[in-house]
């Protein structure tokens, strides 16, 4: 009777810190996976960047409140923007982000800023203007004579107007409407505790998520080692039971990252057919979630998928040797053989 009661608190407790283990491996390689993506470099200076290029590329014509430039052919504005925004463009707005991060400190008051940079459009303004002056030279139907409606709406070429003067109203008008109202950057202010004053953003967060990450893991690590001991002997049960735990927990979180690539964009799709959202702004959003769940499943899916192959091997490798065993006990002392059913 009391190796059947220690057997029972042995085996629920061993159970129980499974689901712990289920629990904290979910939160430490989710954490890692969120690390490794949206704090890595490269990850900003090419996904991020081919994203936003795609985007400008074939949507920014959207954004422009310009009529002459919103009723140009999609498919040539494309390529005429392709001219003018390129990928070098972004990648240096993505080095200097990261540099200042890197040698952000907190200034007075706790008081954090970030500039993200603009300049760059305004010095595009000149190339973008001189490729719509071409286009629209070539393209636009001809007219009489220059009134208002052709200083204000550009919808006509006048007979004999040279280009360069088509040039010059025509770039006065964009800066007027666009260009003027370009910042130089954008400017992002927010404010942490007076205890981190003076302290550098990127070394401070870099030492915090390293310690972190050595805490979870130890935690995780004394978990296996804790169902272990309870599980005690054979050895191939203690095999099994842990290599069980890390499959389970393994298999939790896939499953989970399968919910967030599938279900989570089905449910967005529902919930915009239910309210007032604009398609425009539905796709920019859903796309944007899209690369950087994309991104972020990869990075898990690297930790935790050769992780899972292994831990399953194991586990498969451990019940053999554990039904060997209980065959081979079955001929032996079966009081010893009843202790071992119950707790395995």
């Amino acid at each position: 009777m009391k190796i059947f009661v220690g057997n029972f608190f042995r085996k629920f407790f061993a159970t129980l810190l499974m689901f712990v283990f289920w629990a904290v491996f979910l939160v430490t390689t989710f954490s890692f996976a969120l690390y490794q993506t949206f704090f890595n470099e490269d990850f900003y200076k090419q996904d991020l960047v081919k994203a936003s290029h795609d985007f400008l590329i074939h949507e920014g014509q959207k954004y422009i409140d310009f009529q002459p430039i919103a009723d140009i052919n999609k498919k040539d504005f494309t390529a005429l923007l392709e001219k003018v925004i390129l990928k070098e463009d972004l990648v240096m707005v993505v080095d200097n982000i990261v540099n200042q991060i890197e040698n952000l400190t907190i200034g007075e008051r706790g008081v954090v800023e970030l500039k993200i940079p603009l300049k760059w459009l305004s010095a595009k303004s000149e190339i973008f203007s001189d490729q719509v002056v071409n286009y629209l030279f070539e393209n636009l139907p001809k007219c009489e004579k220059v009134d208002e409606v052709y200083l204000r709406e550009f919808n006509c070429i006048p007979e004999g107007l040279p280009k360069d003067d088509f040039s010059g109203s025509f770039k006065l008008a964009l800066d007027r409407k666009l260009m003027s109202d370009l910042p130089d950057d954008f400017n992002f202010k927010f404010q942490v505790p007076d205890q981190f004053i003076g302290k550098n953003i990127g070394d401070f967060f870099s030492d915090l998520t390293g310690q972190a990450f050595m805490i979870l893991g130890g935690a995780l690590l004394l978990m296996l080692v804790v169902i272990g001991l309870l599980v005690f002997t054979p050895w191939s049960a203690v095999m099994k039971w842990v290599s069980k735990t890390v499959f389970l927990g393994s298999l939790s979180v896939i499953l989970a990252a399968m919910f967030l690539n599938v279900f989570v964009p089905a449910i967005f799709d529902k919930l915009m057919k239910s309210i007032d959202m604009s398609v425009l702004n539905y796709n920019a959003w859903m796309s944007l979630y899209i690369l950087f769940m994309g991104a972020f499943t990869i990075n898990l899916l690297k930790i935790v998928f050769p992780i899972a192959i292994i831990s399953l091997g194991f586990w498969i490798t451990g019940m053999l040797f554990y039904r060997n065993k209980k065959s081979t006990l079955k001929n032996g002392d079966r009081a010893t053989n009843s202790e071992y059913q119950e707790l395995h």
